[in-house]
């Protein structure tokens, strides 16, 4: 059983109320906070754990890789990104540290998103 299970199990609080993850995942999203990665790694972990991003939580509605808090101008291979995982409302922004492999997940509430 994963560990958000066992913390959904658990009534932990509502940090993993949006987390709707019950059965493990190939690289599966923790509640860790994780380090920033290279650019060409944190693509690598989003590329092979989309699915297992847009299953953990509720109204996901993209994700990609962007920089780091604090972070200007680096370089690719800068230890300085992380998964940005976009939501659709603030409602549904999950509180509280996340990662993917060890890469940290940051959350960004959009509203909708349509392609034209």
């Amino acid at each position: 059983m994963s560990l958000i299970a066992l913390l959904l199990l658990a009534g932990c609080g509502s940090d993993t109320d949006s987390v709707t993850t019950e059965e493990p995942l190939d690289g599966a999203v923790t509640m860790e906070a994780g380090s920033p990665v290279s650019m060409a790694e944190a693509k690598q972990v989003n590329s092979e754990n989309g699915d297992a991003i847009t299953e953990a939580f509720d109204d996901v509605v993209g994700h990609g890789v962007g920089l780091a808090e604090g972070a200007s101008q680096p370089s690719p291979d800068d230890e300085a990104y992380v998964i940005e995982v976009y939501i659709q409302s603030d409602a549904d922004t999950p509180t509280g540290d996340y990662s993917i492999d060890g890469v940290p997940l940051r959350f960004k509430s959009t509203g909708p998103i349509s392609a034209y």
